[in-house]
């Protein structure tokens, strides 16, 4: 018989755990609304709010030995 992974003190047993946690289930709709948000964004639409003078720096920065 499978035994149920250890759990932390005040943890509920497995048999109780079938569905995700409040919290698990905040993070979850977090991460989704997240991914939404930039589904419609572009590497160009970030690149067009960047400052004229980032790129010019960048390459710059990465000229400079380590």
């Amino acid at each position: 018989m499978p035994r149920d992974p250890p759990a932390g003190p005040g943890a509920l047993p497995a048999a109780e755990c079938r569905e995700p946690c409040v919290l698990a289930a905040k993070m979850a709709d977090a991460h989704q609304a997240w991914r939404d948000s930039l589904s419609g964004v572009t590497l160009a639409d970030v690149l067009d709010t960047l400052p004229p003078s980032a790129p010019a720096r960048t390459r710059s920065r990465l000229a400079e030995p380590s």
